[in-house]
């Protein structure tokens, strides 16, 4: 062996010693090994740079909150998808509008970005407050009354909040009715003429003693006529044609009644029960004992005789009777109620 040694060294070197060379050809060995790892990771790098290169291909880069195109929500910051990078005058926020835009029916962006009630909005429906100046007839609780319309409508239907029309009694609130005539349970003895439009009203008034509400005579100073028999609206006098007095209204323990003098005219004949049904009243039901029809006594008074029946063979007819008296209840409490 140490012939074959001293072959394989130059002439003139030393020996090596033995446990040096050991040292060096594990040495060696590292440095081998480590270069081929680290080569090994420098190529799984470039695979990986290459696959993200590949993935992006085609794409925009944005801000970090916003989302890629054609995807909006998709990122949880930005929700809405909006542009992040150009925050001019005309860009929105994300969850704000542009001041002045037109966001829906009576809704509107205001300075600060958020939706505001508009004042009007013309897609709302219109509002006729009247015309300032003219008048219109009213009734309240059996008055006739004039009124004249003084203020200004709106231009344009106006809003009451964000999504909301306004109602004509908001919208017309700066327009006022003036009360300019009354006439007082309208009553037959004044008439109201005039009171439309253009036309001023003008309460004219029947001399005194002249016939009102059939029975009644009117009576009164000038401007304080009135007719001595007060008819009660429910009992529609105007449309009793078939009667020829009103008698009298009043209450029977809980029905309130009317009652008429009826005689048809030519002679024609008629029963209670019909009367009454054509003024939207009703008469009694005289198998339960009740009476509210009679035989006249006169044609001139509403003087009662006696009773008589109110829907079968009246005066012995099955057409009725010519003159008789008939009392009518409201249909609400005929029953008692």
């Amino acid at each position: 062996m140490e012939r074959c040694y001293q072959r394989t060294q130059p002439v003139g070197a030393k020996p090596l010693f033995k446990p040096f060379r050991h040292l060096i050809i594990l040495s060696a060995t590292f440095i081998f090994i480590s270069c081929g790892s680290a080569a090994v990771d420098d190529a799984d790098s470039d695979d990986e740079m290459m696959n993200t290169v590949d993935a992006l291909v085609g794409t925009s880069r944005f801000a970090p909150t916003s989302d890629f195109p054609g995807t909006p929500g998709t990122n949880p910051a930005n929700p809405q998808g909006a542009m992040m990078i150009d925050q001019g005058v005309n860009q929105p926020a994300p969850s704000g509008c542009i001041a002045g835009t037109s966001l829906g029916l009576c809704s509107v962006c205001g300075p600060t970005g958020q939706p505001q009630a508009a004042p009007a909005d013309p897609n709302c429906p219109p509002v006729d407050c009247g015309i300032p100046g003219t008048y219109e007839r009213v009734e309240e609780n059996g008055d006739l009354v004039c009124q004249q319309i003084m203020g200004m409508a709106p231009v344009s239907p106006p809003c009451s909040g964000v999504g909301q029309c306004a109602s004509p009694e908001v919208a017309c609130q700066a327009v006022q009715r003036v009360e300019v005539a009354r006439i007082v349970g309208a009553d037959p003895c004044q008439t109201l003429t005039g009171c439309d439009g253009q036309q001023a009203p003008v309460i004219m008034e029947k001399p005194v003693d002249d016939m009102c509400n059939r029975t009644g005579r009117c009576q009164g100073a000038d401007g304080q006529r009135r007719c001595n028999v007060q008819v009660p609206g429910f009992c529609k006098i105007e449309e009793a044609t078939n009667a020829t007095l009103f008698c009298d209204s009043g209450m029977e323990g809980p029905k309130t009644y009317c009652e008429y003098f009826v005689a048809p005219p030519g002679g024609q004949r008629t029963t209670c029960d019909t009367f009454c049904l054509e003024l939207g009243l009703v008469s009694c039901d005289n198998a339960m004992g009740e009476a509210c029809c009679w035989n006249n006594t006169n044609d001139r008074t509403c003087e009662k005789g006696e009773g008589i029946q109110c829907r079968d063979n009246p005066c012995g007819d099955p057409s009725g009777c010519s003159a008789q008296i008939c009392r009518c209840y409201r249909q609400e409490n005929a029953a008692g109620n």
